[in-house]
């Protein structure tokens, strides 16, 4: 599933695995920054509210008790 927010910004959301148990939920969370923006923003900070929004959307913490990813890539 994937939600665009803005012109410049979306996220995706892919489950990965053969079934619902045990499968990985896979979120990719992207904004396009111009070249004169803020390029040198630390990834996690400048993505932080976009994390949020997806985190909410999806109802991460209420449906698979997490807080937090297992890995960031």
């Amino acid at each position: 599933m994937r939600l665009w927010l803005t012109p410049d910004a979306r996220i995706t959301y892919r489950l990965s695995g053969t079934g619902a148990r045990g499968a990985t939920l896979r979120v990719y969370v992207e904004r396009f920054e111009a070249p004169s923006g803020a390029i040198d923003a630390p990834v996690a900070e400048a993505l932080s509210a976009l994390s949020a929004a997806a985190a909410e959307a999806a109802r991460i913490v209420e449906r698979l008790d997490r807080t937090a990813p297992s890995t960031i890539t």
